[in-house]
């Protein structure tokens, strides 16, 4: 088992991150994230990997909260977990509905925790207010890294309830 980095910003590289993707349609963000995703890992297949995506999204929305939409996949031929990045500060379409930020999340199928605790990172890194809209405003991936570093969110080891639900419900 790969060693595991304890902020969702460390699986996260400036390289992966595109911003003002105001002008791109859906197929053109998810194709291009993935090819920023397949730089990372040469045993990705990016039609199998938009197939998967594409799958899970036709189960239910990625939309996680207004305005961020996390499309998302398990993976067998990658050993380590890809993300991807898109903002655009006025908005695009994904499925039918309007967000800032695509975070482009594919893991091993063989690390389902992994899998969830990254979900429950990205979550909390976006738990502020304003985080989207700050996020989305950003010209520059290096000014995204920092505002993640800046939170220092730690993933957890395990998932427990409280991990996944919302506190004070």
């Amino acid at each position: 088992m790969p060693e595991r980095l304890k902020n969702f910003y460390n699986y996260l590289s400036a390289d992966n991150i595109l911003c003002n993707t105001c002008g791109l349609n859906e197929q053109q963000i998810i194709l291009s994230l993935m090819n920023l995703a397949a730089k990372e890992s040469n045993a990705l297949d990016i039609s199998d990997a938009i197939a998967e995506v594409e799958k899970r999204e036709a189960l239910f929305s990625t939309v996680i909260a207004p305005g961020l939409a996390v499309p998302h996949a398990r993976i067998t031929t990658i050993d380590k977990p890809l993300v991807a990045m898109a903002c655009c500060p006025t908005g695009i379409i994904w499925h039918g509905q309007q967000v800032k930020i695509l975070v482009l999340l594919l893991t091993p199928v063989s690390e389902p925790n992994l899998h969830l605790q990254l979900m429950a990172a990205l979550a909390k890194d976006f738990a502020a207010e304003d985080a989207i809209n700050q996020v989305a405003n950003f010209s520059n991936p290096a000014d995204v890294i920092e505002y993640f570093r800046s939170k220092e969110v730690v993933m957890v080891d395990y998932l427990t309830a409280k991990e996944v639900m919302r506190e004070n419900v």
